[in-house]
């Protein structure tokens, strides 16, 4: 079989393999359209997100870290690696993650949504209700799922 070295080819193949389950599968697919463009920052955050899945955290943040140096206004990268440090307990991480993504995008309802659920872990009432009610406004029929 022709092996191509196109890399979309195997971003494709690698999406295609995520949605099936098949973690590791994408994930090597994903990891050789790296080796051909390493420059792609959705291809990281794709991969990423497979490794966390696997509960390969360290990989994927170590994804998230590159993805966010390659298109440092990627804030789907920044909410799901503040989610990694949320996880962990590591609130100020977390924090500085959640602030970016939203100070980059201000209608990112997924950035205050979790932004809020670490104001009431770390006791901040003011700022969770204020976080819940950016949500409100600006989803309101709660349509925005995730964490």
């Amino acid at each position: 079989m022709h092996q191509a070295n196109y890399p979309s080819a195997y971003v494709n193949r690698g999406s295609c393999y995520y949605e099936m389950g098949k973690h590791d599968e994408a994930i090597a697919d994903y990891t050789k359209a790296i080796s051909l463009d390493s420059h792609d920052a959705v291809t990281f955050f794709r991969r990423a997100i497979a490794f966390q899945k696997k509960g390969e955290n360290d990989k994927a943040l170590a994804d998230y870290d590159e993805a966010i140096k390659l298109r440092p206004d990627y804030v789907s990268a920044l909410n799901n690696r503040g989610l990694i440090h949320y996880r962990r307990g590591e609130n100020d991480k977390a924090l500085a993650d959640y602030n970016e993504a939203v100070r980059i995008n201000p209608k990112y309802v997924l950035g205050y949504k979790n932004r809020a659920a670490l104001y009431t872990r770390m006791g901040d009432r003011e700022g969770a209700a204020a976080d819940r009610a950016k949500v409100k406004a600006l989803d309101p029929k709660g349509r925005v799922r995730g964490f």
